[in-house]
């Protein structure tokens, strides 16, 4: 038994340098006995073995990558992972949060779950997801990101994979860091500080790491960067597909349709037509948004943590982990788009009195002409006035003006994050140890929207006539009363200040999520085999999640203009669970079994909202000789629906449309059938037409609730998860380390929007064409028959199956002396790659499936899903000096509209190329304890693929988060430590 006990330590030892070596970013070089240290405890078991290793793919990011890289935020290092998709992150400004998140394999953020040191960390709102602004950087210890589903060990949400922080808790002494970077534009200046003190006793027994770090990050504008700088689309010049300017439809100087008549106005309130031509250097009236957005948001952010522990004895350690976090990340998009009346049932007619003094002669006619009162059934005239006194505009979406004088739209995301963690740890008897702990965690944000326009105000401005003096004053009395301005919308910057004051509206919504958790294990060995012990642990956890969202009157009755209408959200589910698992050495020490040893877990749930649920994983792994090990592990993963898919009450949304949304827009279009175009209310003089396409409004309307709000039961979402690999160390070549893995994982029963979402809703209308289908009657459309309303209720979909391969290799070499400083050194190069073979996508039951492996756009597949990503680290280490330079590279892929049936050579770009970028850093150790750090991010200032807003669905010209957006950049840092 010694001798096993020998040999199984140091094929660990050689797993550990393995697993460290091919997850370190790093640039510094640490001893084999450092990484020992960090390797003990493995993300996807419960099981403390010295001998024990995953026999899923685990891998770590070192704290010198976050060191390196000069990130002050987690999501700038993970992105880089071949295995990430990115995200919400600091790119996300048109649809973000102020949030960060992570999405392992991109199959959604909410099936990657976060740990902070092995336990779970308090999700931000109600989808239940993590946000990693809410992680310091700069106290990483690791970052462990295990591939797989981990729902057995570690219960909901690990469908993916996990992503396990572990945090610095037995620092000594006092560091201080700064940080400073800015962008070779001189914009985006980040600053960062931080100062980490620790103490303990010497026997090792007591710890106290406090920690405190305060971060700000400045805006960078799309206007500021020549790719974003102008809205843009793709059509057809002389033939050839061609990029053109565009923008929205909403212009400054108002827009007004009646069938084919548009018209706009100019500053001195003459209307003429409205110029919609898009070409490649002009997009006529149609209104360049862009400039106003942010491209990358700012950030202010106050981190405060404590970890502590004492030992009393072996048998009884207490801990405590507590951390708050402060967090403001604004957002700006361009000025309110004030369309009216709005796409909505049951939104009345709006109605213009036409004796309001501010209206020039010329405005007057043409809405006399085009919408007169008395053509208007529903139209009553009030006391004093007639029908020939009044336009009234019955046609959704024929009144656009974009809100110039109010200023852009902001919107203020404040968030404070509290959590703590109190558990006590020991042994037992015979190598038996517990551990039971207890977490309390809640995120409180308090949404503020700034120069949204209130529908009801405007429509009480636009209702004005002359008083006595002939000046322009509201009809309403009441309105009056309430401090009413008349207002004229018809030409750029004809609305007084008076009057933006009285229009403009400030929203409000505040959100919570509140997390319990208690959880209580033991481990320890059952018996004795020939080859080792069997180790077992076993335990339960209660967890219980609540969340709400509280939104203002305006928010609620949709009274606004420029942001979602909404309802408020309120719910909360609770599960308690019992959980067991083991580890059996089968063989050992034997010819071509030097180790062969099996690994189960076993997990029964039971939800206060989907009852009971089971889940559970068997592994293997086989070592013929040393220098090889394979692993293999299958898992039957579980995700209960989040309170978001339960509770919603009701989220309003505005995807873009087009003709690959709707095809009623362009005969050429995918499924285009004009007769039952004709049967959905399109006008027959309108299907299909150029004109039609050309006047269609820029977004739709989507209408999103939680299944229990609706009536419908959701399940859990159940995925089988396959990871079959090798791992390398050779003796003969100990210079040289590898892991290679193919993964697969299925999901069944994938909650989400009903169809996949609202263009998912409309493409199975038109596919099946059947009008009394769910699909088809969840849509509605305006009176000139674009589309109004998609409802899409959360449910039980289809699914979807993804499975690539993972490539590690790391080449380490001693330094000739010729090379090195201090006559001694270090140079490695390390590789990930990850090679993306499936990820086909069914949104509905019965549904198309789509392969979005190697595609990407709005359409289906989102995000690009490259078949190629890796990363290749070089890194030098003599004496006091590193340096590393980071090839990042991302492959080609293939534009998503083409999975549905448009010819290629119709696309300006069916297929966007292979994209790299390199990153040079480096630390030099000027006395001891005193290390400066500088660095050049996009070292060549490489620009991100300008594409066209039909391949991104955003504002933003490219996809910012796969992307680097900002170009050349640098930092600057330096630490000081005694």
């Amino acid at each position: 038994m010694k001798m096993v006990q020998k040999r199984s330590s140091r094929r660990f030892q050689r797993g550990l340098l393995l697993g460290a070596a091919m997850g370190l970013v790093a640039t510094g070089v640490a001893t084999a006995q450092e990484l020992q240290l960090e390797e003990i405890v493995v993300t996807g078991s419960r099981i403390a073995r010295p001998e024990l290793t995953s026999s899923s793919p685990v891998t770590v990011v070192d704290a010198a990558a976050f060191e390196q890289a000069g990130a002050a935020t987690v999501d700038s290092v993970l992105n880089e992972l071949p295995q990430i998709i990115p995200a919400l992150g600091a790119f996300s400004n048109n649809g973000g949060n102020g949030t960060a998140t992570v999405d392992l394999r991109g199959i959604g953020a909410a099936r990657t779950l976060v740990l902070v040191n092995g336990r779970r960390y308090i999700p931000t709102n109600g989808t239940g997801t993590v946000d990693l602004n809410n992680v310091p950087a700069s106290l990483i210890k690791q970052v462990q990101v295990l591939t797989g589903g981990a729902s057995a060990v570690y219960g909901s949400d690990a469908i993916a994979g996990v992503v396990n922080f572990v945090l610095q808790d037995d620092f000594r002494g006092a560091k201080a860091s700064a940080r400073y970077g800015i962008t070779k534009e001189g914009d985006g200046k980040e600053r960062n500080v931080n100062l980490t003190l620790g103490t303990g006793s010497e026997d090792g027994k007591s710890n106290l790491t406090l920690f405190a770090e305060y971060n700000k990050r400045d805006e960078v504008m799309a206007g500021d960067r020549d790719y974003s700088k102008q809205a843009i689309t793709e059509g057809v010049v002389n033939g050839v597909p061609t990029i053109l300017f565009s923008g929205s439809s909403t212009s400054p100087g108002a827009r007004l349709a009646r069938g084919t008549t548009v018209l706009t106005w100019d500053a001195n309130g003459v209307p003429r037509p409205y110029n919609s031509t898009r070409t490649t250097t002009s997009a006529g009236d149609l209104y360049n948004f862009s400039p106003v957005n942010y491209l990358r948001v700012p950030q202010e952010r106050l981190s405060l943590f404590a970890i502590g522990n004492h030992e009393f004895n072996e048998h009884f350690e207490i801990y405590e982990e507590f951390n708050y976090v402060t967090n403001r990340v604004p957002l700006q998009l361009a000025e309110t788009p004030a369309v009216i009346p709005q796409p909505r049932p049951g939104v009345p007619p709006i109605r213009i009195n036409l004796t309001n003094p501010l209206l020039t002669a010329a405005t007057v006619a043409q809405l006399r002409t085009l919408y007169p009162a008395s053509a208007d059934p529903t139209f009553v005239a009030p006391p004093g006035f007639t029908a020939n006194d009044y336009a009234s505009i019955t046609t959704a979406n024929a009144l656009s003006r974009r809100m110039m004088e109010l200023g852009a739209r902001q919107q203020d995301n404040n968030q404070n994050a509290f959590n703590s963690t109190t558990g006590i740890k020991g042994d037992l008897i015979d190598g038996w140890r517990y551990d039971t702990y207890f977490t309390f965690g809640r995120v409180t944000r308090d949404v503020i929207v700034r120069n949204d326009v209130s529908s009801a105000r405007l429509r009480q401005a636009l209702n004005a006539t002359r008083d006595a003096a002939g000046n322009a004053i509201c009809v309403d009395a009441t309105a009056r009363a309430a401090g009413c301005v008349p207002i004229d919308i018809f030409g750029p910057g004809r609305i007084s200040e008076a009057a933006a004051n009285y229009v403009r509206t400030d929203t409000n919504r505040v959100q919570e999520f509140e997390q319990q958790v208690w959880n209580g294990s033991i481990n320890g060995d059952l018996f004795d085999l020939p080859a080792g012990a069997v180790s077992v642990a076993f335990g339960g956890e209660w967890r219980k999640n609540k969340y709400f969202d509280r939104v203002d009157d305006s928010i609620r009755t949709g009274d606004i203009l420029g942001f979602n209408p909404a309802l408020s959200t309120s719910g909360s589910f609770d599960v308690w669970e019992g959980f067991a698992e083991t580890y059996v050495p089968l063989v050992s020490d034997q010819p071509f079994f030097e180790d062969l040893s099996a690994t189960a877990a076993f997990r029964y749930s039971d939800y206060s909202s989907v009852g009971s649920v089971e889940s559970w994983k068997a592994g293997m792994g086989w070592s013929p000789v040393e220098d090889v090990n394979f692993r293999a592990e299958f898992q039957a993963a579980t995700r209960a629906p989040n309170v978001l898919e339960l509770f919603q009450g009701g989220a309003v949304g505005f995807p873009t449309l087009n003709s690959t949304v709707d095809p009623c827009l362009l005969s050429t279009a995918t499924n285009f059938d004009r007769a039952f175009c004709i049967s959905q209310g399109v006008p027959a003089a309108s299907v299909g037409t150029t004109a039609f396409n050309n006047a269609r409004p820029t977004q739709y309307q989507s209408l999103t609730q939680g299944a229990a709000v609706v009536g419908f039961d959701l399940k859990e979402e159940q995925s089988e998860t396959w990871t079959v690999g090798a791992v390398f160390t050779p003796s003969f070549l100990p210079e040289l380390s590898a892991t290679l893995d193919w993964w697969q994982i299925k999901l069944d029963d994938q909650i989400g929007g009903f169809g996949g979402g609202a263009a998912g809703v409309v493409r199975d209308c038109f596919v099946n064409k059947n009008l009394q289908s769910a699909t088809c009657q969840a849509i509605s459309r305006t009176g000139d028959g674009y589309l109004a309303v998609v409802q899409v209720p959360t449910v039980n979909n289809a699914g979807l199956k993804t499975s690539g391969v993972d490539l590690g290799l790391v080449w380490h070499q001693d330094l000739p002396e010729s090379l090195a400083i201090a006559g001694e050194g270090q140079y490695r190069i390390k590789t990930d790659v990850s090679y993306r073979n499936k990820l086909n996508v069914q949104p509905s039951v019965g549904g198309t499936i789509y392969k979005c492996a190697g595609y990407g756009g709005p359409n289906i597949c989102g995000e690009p899903i490259p078949k190629w990503k890796a990363t290749t680290t070089f890194t030098y280490q003599s004496g006091p000096l590193t340096a590393s330079v980071q090839w990042n590279y991302i492959g080609s892929w293939k534009n998503d509209a083409i999975l549905f049936g448009t010819n290629p050579t119709t696309l300006v770009y069916p297929k966007v190329g292979s994209y790299n970028l390199f990153d040079l850093s480096g630390s030099y150790e000027v006395v001891e304890g005193v290390a400066v750090s500088a660095g050049v991010t996009n070292l060549f200032d490489k620009q991100p693929p300008m594409l066209p807003d039909t391949m991104i669905g955003s504002q933003q010209n490219s996809f910012t988060n796969t992307y680097d957006a900002l170009g050349q950049r640098f930092f600057i840092s330096t630490s000081v430590k005694f």
